[in-house]
């Protein structure tokens, strides 16, 4: 199975009844992605998603997002030639327990205006960060 697969297989988009919902009551299966909010979906495991990550070859050079430096998005997707799928590999990462999910609004606090937390987000604020080994 490709990485690909096991996200399409495990990740979602939450419908705008459901993120409202999830804004009143966090779920820990659920991650903010600003620009979207997912949710997993079925039984997907932190080692199945780890062991996808490291045995990828990317054409465009290594990868390592258990180092623990920041990559974002836009580095991710780079990466994997895909930015869409480079958010969902994160937010699920995060739901498992791999990495730290960090986006404007949860580094600089809840009242960040969603207009400036859009426009961070556009230019790559949305980052992991993954315990060193």
């Amino acid at each position: 199975m490709t990485i690909a697969d096991y996200i399409d297989q495990h990740t979602g988009r939450l419908c705008a009844c459901c993120a409202e919902k999830e804004a009143k009551e966090p779920n820990a299966k659920t991650a903010n992605l600003v620009f979207f909010k997912m949710a997993a979906v079925g039984e997907p495991k932190a080692e199945e998603l780890r062991e996808l990550v490291k045995k990828y070859e990317s054409p465009y050079g290594p990868i390592d997002l258990f180092d623990g430096n920041e990559h974002s998005y836009l580095e991710i997707g780079g990466l994997f030639g895909d930015q869409g799928l480079a958010l969902r590999i994160m937010g699920l990462g995060h739901i498992l327990g791999l990495w730290q999910l960090l986006t404007p609004r949860s580094i600089l606090g809840p009242n960040l205006p969603a207009d400036l937390e859009e426009r961070m987000a556009g230019v790559g604020y949305i980052t992991i960060k993954a315990q060193r080994p």
